[in-house]
């Protein structure tokens, strides 16, 4: 069984080396391009998700951190919120990792943060596609 295997991937090394129509120098290039778009959308949204998840945490940190400060102005609540945020996204794979809004409703007691940010991609900038953007959302409610 060896044997035959061995000798099946040397015939078809020797017939790929003496066939001269270039078709299947041209079919393997274009596969060859197919296949390292399909690598770095592996790669490139690996790390797109890696970020998204630091990106939750951070925005989830900072609205718990707001939730959790006994006085009731968003200003001093937001800057506790921007504390957090910072202090957990520094460091992190991406550019303008911001919070894009911050909300207090005083008459419920909830605090909600979004913030997103923006990847640059390694390897799908091949086919174009130099930036992912990434966003999260988080509630949390302040005890009254």
């Amino acid at each position: 069984m060896r044997q035959s295997y061995r000798d099946a991937v040397f015939g078809f090394a020797h017939r790929f080396r003496r066939d001269e129509s270039g078709a299947t120098v041209t079919m393997f290039a274009f596969a060859g391009v197919a296949v390292i778009c399909m690598a770095g959308a592996v790669v490139d949204y690996g790390r797109l998700s890696k970020a998204y998840s630091g990106l939750q945490a951070a925005t989830d940190s900072a609205a718990l951190a707001a939730a959790r400060l006994p006085s009731k102005d968003a200003a001093t609540m937001r800057a506790a919120a921007d504390k957090f945020f910072v202090a957990n996204t520094s460091g992190m794979a991406g550019q303008n990792i911001q919070i894009t809004k911050f909300d207090f409703q005083e008459s419920s007691g909830t605090v909600t943060i979004e913030s997103s940010g923006v990847l640059d991609t390694s390897l799908m900038s091949i086919a174009g596609i130099k930036t992912m953007g990434f966003s999260s959302r988080a509630a949390a409610l302040k005890e009254v």
